[in-house]
């Protein structure tokens, strides 16, 4: 193919990546992203990010991208000016940046409802941190398992953007997670790790051959290590 063939091959596929993206921003419109993170003791966080983003289209893909950002001072307070997209198109994101990894991270979406407000009014936000769990498991037989945890990941849709401030922080906990599969006997112990929320519990399922059993542990720290004989 000619380079002049292969130019334009280019420029229409840039063209369709961009024509896909459903992302409209009328007269330079900005939203006002305010409020204070704060840790489980309820002290202030220091440095952590906190994004605005909206998802986009593009060719044979689709992926979020960053409208703007600011980062929390030593009191956690965080305030910026953010553009502002459609109803339904723009995403708040916090945890997961430098000096937030140990805790959860958390993703609050506009809803598809109209609004008016121009400001996401965070309030005291709380974060819960992260638990790393390890469950050492002492067996004679194969056995198959369910383990079920709270993700330390949440996703959560408003109504109100106004509204936020009020609504209880706990209630923006993580999905149930599953684990399933079969302790192998020929190991003799098996080791189980997985991520959790500090504060929250998680049950083990064991499927024996003539019955099931329940295990339940709470998680109260950071690194917690559990074993059990079974």
């Amino acid at each position: 193919m000619p380079k002049f063939g292969h130019y334009l091959v280019i420029l229409i596929l840039a063209f369709l990546a961009r024509s896909c993206t459903p992302v409209s921003i009328e007269n330079n419109k900005r939203i006002l992203v305010d409020g204070r993170i704060l840790g489980e003791d309820m002290q202030p966080l220091e440095g952590v990010e906190v994004r605005t983003a909206t998802y986009v289209n593009r060719f044979l893909n689709r992926g979020i991208e960053t409208l703007a950002k600011g980062t929390t001072n030593e009191n956690g307070e965080v305030s910026f000016v953010s553009l502002d997209v459609n109803p339904g198109m723009i995403c708040l994101d916090i945890g997961r940046f430098p000096g937030t990894e140990n805790y959860q991270q958390i993703r609050i979406c506009d809803s598809s409802s109209s609004r008016k407000a121009n400001k996401f009014d965070l309030g005291d936000f709380q974060l819960r941190k992260q638990a790393i769990v390890t469950l050492i498991v002492s067996l004679d037989q194969n056995l198959g398992y369910t383990l079920s945890f709270e993700d330390d990941y949440a996703q959560y849709e408003i109504e109100d953007w106004n509204e936020l401030s009020n609504f209880d922080n706990p209630d923006l906990v993580g999905e149930i997670s599953e684990l399933s599969g079969v302790f192998n006997s020929e190991n003799i112990r098996d080791t189980l790790r997985f991520r959790t929320l500090q504060n929250s519990s998680f049950e083990l399922l064991v499927r024996y051959p003539v019955n099931q059993e329940i295990y339940e542990f709470e998680v109260n720290q950071e690194e917690n290590i559990y074993e059990i004989d079974l």
